[in-house]
């Protein structure tokens, strides 16, 4: 019997094996970690990408409704666009806010200098398909998806706040008060889209009357609300994770630097320029433009 052929791995050769099994291993790691880091990446951008769609949806939606009554029916309630005044114009709102005052003793804080708006309207019913009538058919709703009646009018305000159901995410919310043609009026604040966390906005105001939005400004140098013909909204919002390369602070201009060149904020509109907490948190700055159909 050949002895040499029975013998073991020689102590070079196996210091080799294991060289190489090791090198496999940490190129699995490797892969493996890349992989998830992408992975992770990736989520964020579609959450980020999710929350933006949401919100951009959320404000059309209201934009829409701004001013409605339902025409027909004789009588029923509805909001004058020629109104000056803040607290019956079917929109309204405050620029670089601290609080938000939805009545009732409800004054939530606003983060990030962000603004605040407020859109009015009524609700609806159809007195040919709704029994009986003056029941809500849910065609208008309000944040938390209830009906509302024609005659009874809807205020909601869209704010950022911490939400401390969710370990104080900041958070677009809706303040939303019904007032009842009959009955007590009613109060909430739904949080509805987390990592929203600066709200800036803009209203396109038609300064000569002919149809056609000449400037767009901050709420406080509208001269006229029912001039008002769209808002341009933007928001910085951060995704749930920590997938961004490294911890930095970067700079968001809201608006671009025609409006704010240099990214240095203009006076009187501070949050227009935003600076992000120095996190490993991906952000992102996206705007549209909504109409206030109903004033076109």
């Amino acid at each position: 019997m050949n002895r040499r052929r029975q013998a073991g791995l020689s102590l070079v050769e196996l210091m080799i094996a294991i060289t190489i099994g090791m090198v496999l291993a940490i190129v699995a790691a490797n892969a493996y970690m890349s992989a998830s880091t992408a992975q992770s990446a990736q989520t964020d951008i579609t959450r980020i990408q999710e929350s933006a769609r949401f919100t951009f949806d959320l404000f059309a939606r209201e934009a829409r409704l701004a001013g409605y009554r339902n025409n027909a029916v004789a009588g029923a309630q509805w909001l004058t666009f020629d109104t000056s005044a803040a607290s019956t114009s079917y929109v309204s709102g405050s620029n670089d806010a601290v609080t938000v005052d939805l009545g009732g003793g409800i004054i939530p804080t606003v983060l990030n200098t962000s603004d605040t708006v407020t859109f009015r309207y009524y609700g609806h019913d159809n007195p040919d398909t709704v029994t009986p009538p003056g029941t809500a058919d849910g065609s208008v709703v309000d944040c938390q998806g209830n009906s509302v009646r024609r005659d009874d009018m809807l205020t909601e305000t869209l704010y950022v706040a911490a939400d401390a159901t969710n370990n104080n995410e900041p958070t677009l919310f809706c303040g939303s008060v019904l007032v009842p043609f009959t009955g007590a009026t009613t109060r909430v604040q739904v949080p509805l889209i987390p990592g929203v966390e600066s709200l800036q906005l803009l209203y396109g105001e038609d300064t000569d009357g002919d149809g056609v939005i000449n400037r767009y400004v901050p709420i406080q140098s509208v001269s006229d609300l029912g001039a008002i013909k769209a808002i341009w909204v933007s928001v910085v919002i951060r995704a749930p994770g920590s997938s961004a390369p490294a911890a930095q602070s970067l700079v968001f201009n809201h608006f671009g630097v025609t409006y704010a060149p240099g990214a240095t904020a203009p006076g009187g509109d501070a949050g227009s320029v935003f600076t992000g907490p120095n996190d490993a948190r991906p952000r992102r700055v996206l705007s549209t433009v909504v109409a206030l159909r109903n004033n076109l």
